[in-house]
């Protein structure tokens, strides 16, 4: 699990959805036993943008054949 709070994240997408200052961030990572798939969660609650908790799911299969290269994540200036 990962818990972020106190971003500067001006929109929730790139649609522009603004957020607030008080934005939480709850993701969350689950493996499957057999190692062939990962799950995640992500849960957003923003008083200022939203009436309610946004939860979006997703997941990622593994390949045997698939090499994941590195990425440096880098913020823009």
């Amino acid at each position: 699990m990962v818990e972020t709070t106190d971003t500067d994240w001006d929109h929730f997408d790139r649609d522009g959805i603004p957020l607030g200052a008080d934005t939480g961030i709850v993701e969350r990572f689950t493996l499957h036993e057999d190692g062939s798939r990962l799950d995640y969660e992500i849960n957003v609650t923003d008083p200022y943008a939203f009436t309610e908790p946004v939860v979006m799911e997703k997941y990622w299969l593994w390949y045997p054949e698939v090499v994941v290269e590195p990425y440096a994540c880098v913020a823009d200036e």
